[in-house]
């Protein structure tokens, strides 16, 4: 049995889209399981068919394929949603992995800063020594790289 989603949002054929969602506004705040305790089943069961006609018909694709005697677009508009959600799912993915190259990228910069740091100073403590070793020659021939070298 074809559900009649017009009835049940209680509008014509030809609803525009604003007529359509002032309709589901009005019955969603009727038949709203928070505003009608009583009898919460039958609350529950008239609000999700509301629900429901809204979704079809303020869609407009939807809409068209149901105007159309189409019945079965729950199982093509899930498939859709499914392939989204992977889609998603595999951006989210990739952004991860982003991530993870941003931060090891950021890593590997640091360590080539400290690289060049302890290169520098290297440099230095290796002209200190050379200045070192060359004034200490001409006051002292007998000292050698190898004494200067413990001695640092």
């Amino acid at each position: 049995m074809t559900k009649q989603f017009y009835k049940i949002l209680e509008i014509s054929e030809n609803a525009t889209q604003e007529e359509i969602k002032k309709a589901y506004r009005r019955l969603a705040l009727k038949w709203h399981p928070d505003k009608n305790p009583s009898n919460k089943e039958e609350v529950e069961k008239k609000f999700k068919e509301i629900s429901e006609a809204y979704g079809i018909l303020s869609n407009e694709d939807l809409r068209r394929r149901y105007d159309l005697g189409e019945t079965n677009f729950f199982e093509n508009h899930s498939n859709e949603s499914a392939e989204e959600e992977a889609e998603i799912e595999e951006l989210r993915e990739k952004i991860r992995l982003m991530e993870k190259n941003v931060d090891a990228a950021k890593e590997r910069q640091k360590t080539t800063n400290e690289l060049r740091l302890l290169y520098v100073e290297y440099l230095d403590r290796f002209a200190t020594k050379n200045s070192i070793s060359a004034a200490f020659c001409f006051s002292h021939p007998r000292v050698f790289d190898d004494d200067l070298d413990r001695k640092l």
